[in-house]
């Protein structure tokens, strides 16, 4: 089970369950179907590319090294209200480590420089390039904000 989402403000925290970041998704599911449907499939392009790119830990021969921790497969997409009350989307990588992965003399199957960040050059850079995928999230949140108001009349 994941570790609980953790919010602080000043003396305050709040921690967040796995339950009840199911029924923030549920809710969000329910009332925003399309801006949550448009925020997974821009972020799902991001995440399927730094998959794919994402480097291996290999031994001297070239095979996968017994040390590999498989980073790659710890990739995720969350969509959820953070503390601010915001609705926040965001491609990760669940290993601790991540951050911390760098491209060495005998990574192979990426294209990346030596002495590169992976986790900065696959999810941060990405996301600050593609100008396009705010717009198309706030898009499709004012149409179901149009269409809300609508019923509501």
């Amino acid at each position: 089970m994941a570790a609980p989402k953790r919010f602080k403000s000043g003396n305050v925290e709040i921690r967040m369950n796995r339950e009840l970041d199911d029924a923030v998704e549920n809710i969000l599911r329910a009332v925003i179907p399309e801006t949550r449907k448009e925020m997974e499939r821009s972020l799902s392009a991001l995440k399927k590319d730094a998959e794919d790119r994402w480097p291996i830990r290999r031994d001297n021969w070239g095979n996968i090294s017994d040390e590999s921790q498989f980073s790659r497969e710890k990739m995720y997409i969350q969509i959820s209200i953070n503390a601010n009350k915001e609705i926040e989307a965001k491609v990760g990588n669940s290993a601790p480590y991540a951050w911390a992965i760098r491209v060495g003399k005998r990574t192979k199957g990426t294209n990346l420089a030596e002495r590169k960040r992976v986790a900065n050059e696959l999810l941060w850079k990405p996301v600050r390039k593609r100008k396009g995928i705010a717009d198309a999230i706030t898009e499709a949140l004012a149409d179901e904000a149009i269409k809300l108001i609508g019923k509501r009349r």
